[in-house]
């Protein structure tokens, strides 16, 4: 819950702050390199990689690593494209009947890893604030969900989004002072979600304790 509600907040200031921005991008034209997740095989060899999948995705734009596989994909792929902090991961296929497809997360981790082949890695160009763009659309998917729908097709109950429709989106773009200043109110919210998460784990451990002097 705590989560939801910096998310909240954090979605009211970015469109408090931006809503009389008039100077907008296509999505094509802020990112400098972008591709699709590889599968692999199953590790055998010394290049076996950690790879993301969409079921690392959490709704909130956080990845949940608690259950990451290793898998063998050839080292120049793995060159290629192995992911960089400040990496936005697109999910371009799967999607559920509450979720369309196209929910997005933020790359901040320490380690190499790989996208899986349902996601697309978008890479911003070095004049767009990554923090910036990723919430961008992150906002723009939770605010319209018809319109990630009408970016999909559908094949056997998985959705596929249309990567040059995605691309052609429109994305507000303010400077890149304001960008930063989004970026420093981000973090922030980000800190103080950790700060609370530990203080109800403590509750929680010791409300269990009392429960159990109590059994």
């Amino acid at each position: 819950k705590c989560l939801t509600v910096n998310l909240l907040v954090s979605m009211s200031q970015f469109i408090e702050m931006f809503e009389n921005v008039e100077s907008y991008c296509k999505l094509e034209d802020l990112i400098s390199d972008t591709f699709p997740g590889e599968w692999g095989s199953e590790p055998i060899s010394e290049n076996a990689i950690k790879v993301i999948r969409t079921t690392n995705f959490t709704n909130e734009g956080y990845l949940d690593l608690t259950d990451v596989v290793t898998r063998d994909i050839e080292p120049k792929k793995v060159v290629r494209k192995k992911l960089k902090q400040g990496d936005t991961i697109l999910e371009r296929s799967g999607g559920t009947k509450d979720n369309p497809v196209g929910r997005v997360v933020f790359f901040d981790e320490i380690g190499d890893y790989l996208p899986n082949n349902f996601t697309q890695v978008l890479r911003p160009k070095e004049s767009v604030n990554p923090v910036y763009l990723f919430y961008a659309l992150y906002n723009s998917y939770n605010l319209n969900k018809a319109a990630m729908r009408a970016m999909a097709s559908q094949t056997t109950g998985i959705q596929n989004l249309s990567m040059s429709d995605f691309m052609a989106k429109s994305i507000v773009l303010p400077s890149r002072d304001e960008q930063n200043k989004f970026e420093q109110i981000y973090r922030q919210a980000d800190k103080s979600k950790s700060v609370i998460q530990k203080a109800l784990v403590y509750l929680n451990d010791i409300q269990s304790d009392e429960l159990g002097k109590i059994a």
